[in-house]
């Protein structure tokens, strides 16, 4: 049985951009191919050449990410054509299961380097009509319905229940109502979040995040929220509901997390390693990380992200 661990020691991002903001105009493929690249760039010693595979979570995959994003986003960030590429779907869960399916690669000794992560630009998701089953029938005609592919079901199977294919958002009113959380509450909680998270840009704790497109910070964070502000914006998912934008977030972003790059001496013990601020994938969202074996001769004092 292996004994191999794999770790996070290297991470990147793209900042998140809001729902038709400044990243809007890039395709979700170059999102993920500008996070591999600068991931590979700001990792010294890394031979692209050893990367054995990358995953990419993709929640959407209806649009410029369909077919295998992961497998797009290497060759088009330049990395050698003989790394391959597979893309996963565990809805907002896709760029951690990424990283939980390589790291059980690394942990049997399948692998050793591997890069994992996602993307997601619910800016550039797009309507999709359904074709006519008739023989000989036009393509489009004005019976066509468009769907929407931005957030929720879409050319959903008529025998599913009603309550299988609720949306995050209304599933989040049902929670609520069913726990008792009101409005004034998730305001509060949301106003918190703004403010840690704009502290957080404020102490430089997001160094791993490059500037794409003009954009140096998440676009997302109300660095002046209030319980007033908040309390001003309308339902986004159900006619007079609490859930709003206050914490929903649909936009774009793209980011990279280098899992274990470690140099070892000739015995096998720790020399140096990046002590990076790794940022783990956002549900929904994009991510990408490199996946290294570490041997067990490793001190445990390193400090490193470890995957258990």
């Amino acid at each position: 049985m292996s004994t191999s661990r794999a770790v996070l020691a290297n991470a990147t991002r793209t900042p998140f951009g809001k729902n038709r903001g400044a990243l809007s105009g890039i395709r979700p493929d170059d999102l993920f191919a500008a996070t591999l690249r600068t991931l590979v760039d700001r990792t010294p010693g890394l031979d692209p050449a050893t990367i054995e595979d990358v995953i990419a979570g993709d929640s959407n995959g209806a649009g410029e990410d369909n077919r295998n994003v992961a497998r797009m986003g290497v060759l088009l960030a330049g990395l050698p054509h003989t790394i391959p590429g597979v893309t996963l779907n565990r809805l907002c869960g896709s760029g951690a299961e990424a990283i939980v399916q390589a790291s059980r690669a690394i942990r049997s000794g399948d692998a050793e380097i591997m890069i994992a992560g996602g993307v997601e630009s619910m800016s550039r998701a797009p309507w999709i009509v359904e074709r006519s089953q008739e023989k000989g029938a036009p393509a489009l005609s004005p019976d066509s319905v468009a769907h929407q592919s931005v957030v929720g079901w879409r050319l959903i199977n008529p025998k599913m229940h009603p309550d299988w294919i609720l949306s995050l958002g209304q599933s989040s009113e049902r929670i609520a109502e069913r726990l008792g959380i009101g409005r004034a509450e998730q305001d509060e909680w949301s106003v918190r979040s703004h403010l840690r998270a704009h502290g957080a840009w404020e102490a430089g704790l997001h160094d791993h995040v490059f500037e794409i497109n003009g954009l140096t910070r998440d676009e997302s964070i109300r660095p002046g929220a209030t319980v007033e502000s908040l309390g001003a914006l309308e339902s986004a998912f159900t006619p007079g509901g609490t859930f709003t934008a206050n914490v929903a977030l649909t936009g774009v972003t793209a980011s990279s997390i280098l899992c274990g790059w470690i140099d070892f001496n000739a015995n096998g013990t720790f020399d140096n390693a990046s002590e990076r601020t790794c940022a783990s994938p956002t549900a929904g969202d994009s991510a990408a990380a490199l996946v290294w074996n570490v041997p067990s001769t490793v001190s445990s004092s390193v400090k490193y992200a470890r995957l258990r």
